[in-house]
């Protein structure tokens, strides 16, 4: 296999892409202390607020398969012209998905992070749409994405219910 062969190509994107994805979740955890601190300890919330454990599971594996998605895509997009919105609705969702910790946890604000996160759900699904017109496959890549933040915006919003009244 050359370098130039077609699966060198695209297993070089999906590196590049899985580094660069994984690289924003590192960033954007660099404002929420380990584990998370006092504050987040101290709010009330439900009872299907996964262990926090899960979260460091979850989210590599999510930003594994969203760097694969781009890789996709990018390497249909060297063949064939992609609309530019396919590439906003990716670095939308990738900069809302960043923004979510630096407003819930390092902000402390659970309103926040409520409105962050259901804009993060719409700009997701906007993206599985739009790479949906490019490649079925990384459209898929991003479906438990989607559920992942659906489930997160029913917690987001529950935590600020449970805690309207602090």
């Amino acid at each position: 296999m050359t370098t130039d062969s077609p699966r060198s190509k695209l297993l070089l994107r999906a590196a590049i892409a899985v580094i660069g994805v994984e690289g924003v979740g590192f960033a954007g955890s660099m404002f929420m202390s380990r584990p998370p601190g006092e504050w987040y300890r101290a709010i009330h919330k439900p009872s299907f607020n996964p262990p926090d454990a899960a979260f460091g599971i979850v989210w590599p594996i999510l930003y594994l398969l969203i760097g694969l998605a781009t890789a996709l895509v990018w390497e249909r997009s060297a063949t064939r012209p992609v609309e530019g919105r396919v590439w906003v609705s990716f670095f939308l969702q990738l900069g809302l998905n960043f923004l979510f910790t630096p407003v819930f946890f390092g902000l402390q604000s659970t309103v926040g992070g409520g409105l962050v996160t259901t804009a993060l759900w719409a700009a997701v699904l906007w993206n599985i749409l739009e790479f949906r017109a490019v490649s079925r496959p990384a459209a898929w890549l991003l479906v438990p994405y989607l559920a992942w933040t659906g489930f997160a915006v029913v917690l987001a919003w529950s935590i600020v219910a449970l805690n309207s009244g602090r």
